[in-house]
């Protein structure tokens, strides 16, 4: 009897360890939000997580219109964005405790709205899915850190 409870808490404990540890779980939260609500070509901006993530690789960070934003519930094995209009900023890391951040120089991109954009590869393999940190239709707000209004 005592056996079986031993052999029950360990699975247990390695469907938990499963479900907490696979960054596929967690990279459907990915999300950098804006340190500041508006910039201009050539500005320096930073973006961050807004909580602590486990450890991943395979994700890379893209500089996406609104108007391109897709939603992060509906994963697809897409492959990356092949868009002109999505610009790459580079490979997503983790400081050491824990939080993403990333920072990068506004392009010379069409004035309006932008939000950052993922291509996951563990997030729906093989090819990886595309998906954004703002809604498609999502609308710009100063207090808001999801959307970027990008003016010259």
């Amino acid at each position: 009897m005592r056996h079986r409870t031993v052999i029950f808490f360990i699975g247990v404990l390695v469907a938990f360890t499963i479900e907490f540890a696979i960054p596929s779980g967690a990279a459907a939260d990915l999300a950098l939000w804006f340190a500041l609500p508006r910039a201009h070509w050539g500005q320096r901006i930073q973006v961050h997580s807004p909580e602590r993530y486990a450890p991943f690789s395979g994700v890379r960070v893209y500089l996406v219109p609104i108007a391109l934003a897709r939603s992060a519930r509906a994963q697809r094995p897409t492959g990356p964005p092949r868009n002109r209009r999505i610009i790459l900023l580079g490979p997503l890391h983790l400081d050491s405790p824990g939080i993403a951040s990333l920072s990068f120089t506004v392009p010379h991109v069409p004035p309006g709205d932008y939000t950052i954009g993922f291509w996951c590869r563990p997030c729906a393999p093989p090819a990886g899915a595309f998906f954004t940190t703002a809604q498609h239709g999502q609308q710009w707000a100063p207090k808001q850190r999801r959307i970027l209004r990008i003016r010259r």
